[in-house]
């Protein structure tokens, strides 16, 4: 649970992208720049702060729960650099298949208006 506070940075950074890129898709690749940078940034920076304050507050679950969770926890921490990654990629994917979608759609219900 607490990776999970770190992972939802990049998730968010990139649910906010691909709402900047719906508005305005000529910008595509910047706004995918500036969204990995952005979940680097403020994800390393709480992996650290969770990293440094995760010891003491496995602790408050008991010694033993703190010697066994804080080493996999840190394994968890890095993986928001991964992360950070696998979201843009999500994010520009999804984009251009939803607008695929919408162009076969729209491909669909013009041939079914001119055979009507």
């Amino acid at each position: 649970m607490m990776a999970w506070v770190v992972f939802v940075i990049p998730i968010q950074v990139g649910m906010t992208s691909f709402a900047e890129i719906s508005r305005e898709p000529g910008r595509l690749r910047a706004i995918v720049a500036h969204g990995i940078r952005s979940s680097l940034v403020m994800g390393v920076a709480a992996a650290v702060g969770m990293a440094i304050v995760g010891g003491p507050a496995l602790h408050l679950l008991g010694a033993g729960y703190a010697a066994a969770g804080l080493t996999p926890l840190w394994i968890l921490l890095i993986g928001v650099v991964p992360m950070t990654f696998i979201q843009a990629y999500f994010m520009a994917v999804a984009w251009l298949v939803i607008q695929s979608l919408t162009a076969l759609i729209a491909v669909w219900g013009l041939n079914a208006l001119e055979s009507a």
